[in-house]
């Protein structure tokens, strides 16, 4: 492993802005890399607050949330797959990070479809 001892700036660097990109990052030397092991879909934990059936619907994503008894209890609809993953965490309807990402990935396939004028259901 290499051994960092340099301070990064970024061009937009000023002293006393407490916002991204405008202090100093600090490179420790002999951090630590870990190996990210090999992640299949198959592994995912049911989520205990239920899934989301996505598809592409009349020029809109749409996200169903379907809850234990099977039952679609409410759709959150967008243009964007992020906009529609901020609504689903800021209403506390994802409760395991697992399933956020998935739900990225899905929503990112579905925002791509609709920008293609491709059919999309999950």
């Amino acid at each position: 492993m290499k051994e960092y001892s340099q301070i990064l700036k970024s061009k937009k660097y000023k002293e006393g802005k407490d916002l991204c990109g405008y202090k100093p990052i600090y490179i420790i030397r002999n951090i630590k890399t870990i190996k990210a092991k090999s992640w299949n879909e198959d592994n995912i934990k049911l989520d205990p607050k239920g899934y989301f059936l996505i598809r592409v619907f009349k020029g809109k994503i749409q996200a169903g949330l379907v809850n234990k008894k099977n039952e679609m209890v409410k759709i959150i609809e967008g243009n964007k797959a992020v906009d529609i993953l901020h609504e689903l965490i800021k209403r506390k309807m994802i409760s395991r990070l697992d399933h956020a990402y998935y739900m990225g990935l899905k929503l990112e396939r579905a925002e791509y479809c609709l920008k293609n004028k491709k059919k999309f259901v999950q």
